[in-house]
């Protein structure tokens, strides 16, 4: 995110590991957000979010190894 006044705001996303496997709680901004980002209504135009599909959770908790189940 890159609002306005503000110098390195950053937002968190909760990713807990149980006995069956992840269960990502808060994604925060998704794939689709990326793709289509009036998904993000106006506040997008306020918050800034850097639009890259790398900084999604999905794509972070890939990027570590695990991979999503379907």
């Amino acid at each position: 995110m890159n609002p306005p006044f503000v110098s390195g705001a950053v937002c968190h996303v909760l990713l807990c590991e149980t006995d069956v496997g992840l269960a990502l709680v808060d994604t925060g901004l998704g794939t689709f957000d990326y793709s289509d980002p009036s998904r993000m209504g106006p506040v997008r135009h306020l918050m800034r979010p850097e639009m890259n599909e790398a900084n999604s959770a999905i794509r972070q908790v890939e990027e570590l190894g695990s991979r999503q189940q379907t």
